[in-house]
């Protein structure tokens, strides 16, 4: 019997609609899951190991990027995958009339990708690359290694939205403003 490899799906060969989905669906709730599980590990890390004091900090920076995630997942969910969703389906009369430029959803969601960004780089200082020492209790070694999970799942979402969704949206952008000028 053959194992099955669960092929990465090729983002720059999907159309933009299904990219929006794909990243809501899939990524966001892979996202939450994880936000949940280190929360859980952090808050019992917090009552077991009162002798780390950097714990304390990290659990500090955790809040942070906690309320950063849920407050851009939210944003994303309401206001900007549902723009795209009207921009792509907007036809040539309305993409004609309309104001909601791609470029400015871009900037926004941009300057939160930099405080996420931000945040992140703290948590890697704190936790010094998310190697926790070799007497470290088992549950924080888990601790570092979900949080690095995150990292990596957030560093690849927003790759895929700097590299292919933004510049999906931008083309989207230039045929609107060629439509604007007929």
């Amino acid at each position: 019997m053959r194992n099955k490899v669960k092929s990465t799906p090729n983002f720059n060969e999907m159309s933009l609609d299904i990219l929006v989905d794909f990243l809501e669906h899939s990524n966001h709730y892979s996202l939450r899951k994880l936000i949940v599980v280190i929360t859980n590990q952090v808050k019992y890390l917090l009552y077991l190991e009162k002798s780390h004091p950097e714990i304390i900090l990290i659990s500090e920076q955790l809040l942070i990027l906690v309320k950063l995630l849920e407050k851009y997942l939210n944003m994303e969910e309401r206001f900007f995958f549902p723009s795209i969703k009207n921009l792509i389906q907007d036809s040539e009369k309305s993409l004609k009339q309309s104001d909601n430029l791609p470029s400015n959803l871009i900037v926004k969601v941009q300057n939160e990708h930099s405080k996420i960004l931000q945040i992140l780089s703290k948590i890697r200082k704190l936790t010094v690359n998310f190697v926790p020492s070799e007497s470290s209790n088992p549950s924080l070694k888990l601790c570092y290694a979900q949080m690095f999970n995150l990292e990596q799942d957030i560093q690849k979402y927003l790759f895929i939205a700097q590299n292919i969704l933004f510049p999906k949206l931008t083309v989207l952008e230039k045929r609107k403003n060629s439509l604007k000028s007929i």
